[in-house]
């Protein structure tokens, strides 16, 4: 039995060696094509503007359009403009993450408040280095704009908005009186002292009975224009509720 047993082994053996050697027992490397499966496919990257009252936080929607399957991050800064990193807001500089499966996401820059009385400042956010290579930033660039909550100007946040919208032709401006306003330039005095049939639009100290705030607040104004914002609304009412003022 010894000798048969010996020869077994020895015919076996090598037979098994030789089977094993054309099977692959461990993990063989994916091909390139199959090792990328992960990657995502193409996606392009925005920032939006965004609005604050002085001492709040100031809220950038980052988005993105096409493939929203993996999570992607870019790096941002904020850069001063008239308003300054310290004084007016609290610069930063990171990463910005919008998850899988979303299209968006919120970033927060810290504003401060002070008691100085300012018009409109702002400062600017900027994008970069997307992880992916799929990925590319189609608006680097946004605008953060910060108003003071001390007390609403009418040189630098109500009056460029009537000359925006109001102070033009065809409305009230450039030659034209639509129901007989005149605004002129956007001067205080012509929009303090505008009547629509008889009754001044501008009530100091009670927006809720200003003629000029229902229009605007209702979308009436500006006609045919896009509609202002809520904060320029709210503007347009806390200067008008504190008295109208020419500063």
């Amino acid at each position: 039995m010894k000798p048969l047993a010996k020869l077994l082994r020895s015919v076996i053996i090598p037979i098994c060696l030789l089977v094993a050697g054309c099977v692959d027992l461990g993990e063989s490397p994916l091909p390139e094509d199959d090792q990328n499966h992960g990657t995502p496919g193409p996606m392009e990257i925005s920032v939006a503007n965004a609005t604050a009252i002085e001492g709040g936080g100031m809220a950038f929607l980052v988005t993105r359009t096409g493939n929203t399957d993996a999570s992607v991050s870019v790096s941002y800064a904020t850069s001063n403009g008239t308003a300054f990193d310290g004084e007016d807001f609290v610069g930063d500089s990171g990463l910005v993450t919008i998850d899988s499966g979303a299209a968006s996401t919120m970033m927060t820059i810290t504003t401060v408040e002070d008691a100085i009385l300012e018009g409109e400042e702002s400062f600017t956010i900027t994008l970069a280095n997307p992880s992916h290579d799929s990925a590319t930033i189609i608006n680097e660039l946004a605008v953060g704009y910060l108003w003071d909550d001390d007390g609403v100007s009418y040189a630098s946040q109500i009056k460029p908005l009537i000359v925006r919208d109001c102070a033009i032709a065809p409305c009230h401006g450039g030659g034209s009186m639509q129901g007989g306003i005149d605004f002129g330039s956007g001067e205080w005095l012509k929009v303090r002292l505008a009547s629509h049939l008889g009754t001044s639009i501008v009530v100091p100290g009670n927006a809720a009975v200003s003629h000029m705030f229902d229009a605007v607040q209702t979308g009436y104004m500006p006609n045919g224009l896009t509609p202002w914002t809520a904060q320029e609304v709210k503007l347009l009412e806390d200067w008008i509720n504190q008295d109208a003022q020419d500063n």
